[in-house]
């Protein structure tokens, strides 16, 4: 930073602390200083001004008393005379888990129906007497059902065991229908099974009728009991019927690979095999002798059984059809006469042609120099030209080599790159 930006930046340090000093808000005084509220925050801890975030009461529930501090010897009362931590919560206004561990804290846990009123133990002890539910006894007097039952054990009423309560004997009970459900379960399931006895209640050891098997088995008779036995052998037999399945597929696909891969092989041998007469030298020849000798021949249908043989065709060919353009045109100059009209000048490169430029090889063979002059036409015959006087010109070999089928511009194009640098 320059020392102007930190000059700057102490005038808006200070100009913050002074609205602060005045009372103003960190809001108000970024909308003063036109700064962000972030900015005037960060200026304002950086010299020591902190910033404690208020207390709220969102969450809190408002004792009567004002706090459990103050309302402690209400509570240690209540705990004392046996009330239920329900009980005491909705007295004080509080969760009955904040009770149980205001008791917990001060060794209060063990202090249960201390100090119960005899008419309290009185009304408890008549009321079990006559059926009615410790929950029910303990909403009313407005204990924990759980002291409740410890006051109706220690004058003592237990329930489902006699003691004068008036619960039926469940035992007793339990006994007489034990046949009943025996015969509902054989009723229900005997086709299948033989219920051999209840171990415990609607828990019956059965014996499979296919299979013999002995099991326990809770029996519902909503839903269909099924072997353990059973249920593992078809499983197994299911599990090799799938492996069997799966490997006769394999086999299969397997065997069709392979007849596929013959039949391929086999169309491929006829293919190869077949025999083929060369257009130009009349040799029977097969397409394995020609890929043996050219691995890169792809050709389908070969035509000539060499390379040899289809160039010497297409070399004639050409030689046809030039000779066949060139009688269809209109000319009766020769190379000396083309040569005398154009001043002895190749009209591409401008240099002198030279009629002494070449050579007879060992052979006999008539071999043109680059110099020699030929006749080249303007607009090639590949390109729709005429062979005619107007359309011929004279032309060094090598420029006419060099000039091929391109335009007269694109060629002299070429030749000047050629000749870069060559004296004329």
């Amino acid at each position: 930073m320059t020392a102007e930006q930190i000059e700057a930046k102490k005038a808006r340090v200070d100009e913050a602390l002074r609205l602060h000093d005045e009372g103003l808000s960190i809001k108000q005084t970024a909308e003063r200083m036109g700064v962000a509220y972030a900015t005037v925050r960060r200026y304002l801890r950086a010299n020591g001004i902190p910033f404690v975030k208020k207390p709220t009461n969102k969450g809190t529930r408002k004792l009567p008393c004002g706090s459990l501090k103050h309302c402690s010897s209400l509570i240690r009362m209540l705990i004392v005379d046996g009330i239920a931590a329900n009980e005491i919560a909705k007295v004080i206004g509080c969760s009955p888990s904040t009770v149980t561990n205001f008791k917990s804290r001060h060794g209060m846990s063990g202090c249960v129906n201390k100090r119960i009123p005899d008419e309290v133990v009185n009304e408890i002890v008549n009321r079990a007497k006559l059926g009615e539910s410790y929950y029910a006894i303990a909403k009313d007097i407005g204990m924990n059902p759980a002291s409740v039952s410890k006051v109706a054990i220690k004058n003592g009423i237990r329930r489902g065991k006699g003691g004068g309560c008036a619960a039926r004997n469940n035992a007793s009970r339990s006994s007489k229908a034990a046949p009943k459900r025996m015969a509902r379960v054989r009723d229900a399931i005997g086709e299948s099974f033989e219920v051999v006895r209840e171990t415990r209640k609607d828990w019956f050891l059965l014996r499979c009728r296919e299979c013999g098997h002995e099991f326990e088995r809770f029996v519902d008779l909503h839903c269909k009991t099924e072997c353990p036995e059973c249920q593992r052998r078809e499983s197994e037999q299911r599990e090799t019927e799938r492996k069997m399945a799966s490997m006769r597929r394999s086999i299969i696909r397997a065997f069709r690979t392979f007849l596929r891969s013959k039949e391929r092989e086999e169309r491929e041998r006829e293919f190869l095999d077949t025999v083929h007469v060369c257009k130009e030298c009349g040799r029977e020849f097969t397409l394995r002798e020609l890929r043996e000798d050219n691995p890169w021949n792809f050709s389908d249908n070969p035509t000539f059984c060499s390379l040899s043989c289809s160039h010497r065709y297409h070399g004639r060919t050409a030689k046809h059809r030039r000779r066949s353009k060139q009688r269809a045109g209109d000319c009766n100059i020769s190379l000396r006469e083309l040569d005398e009209r154009d001043n002895h000048t190749c009209y591409l490169c401008g240099r002198l042609t030279d009629w002494d430029d070449f050579h007879v090889d060992g052979y006999g063979n008539f071999i043109a120099g680059d110099m020699y002059p030929s006749m080249d036409h303007v607009i090639p015959l590949a390109a729709g030209g005429a062979h005619t006087n107007g359309n011929l010109r004279i032309a060094h070999r090598l420029c006419n080599a060099l000039k091929g089928d391109r335009s007269v511009s694109e060629a002299r194009e070429a030749i000047a790159a050629r000749f870069e640098g060559v004296p004329s």
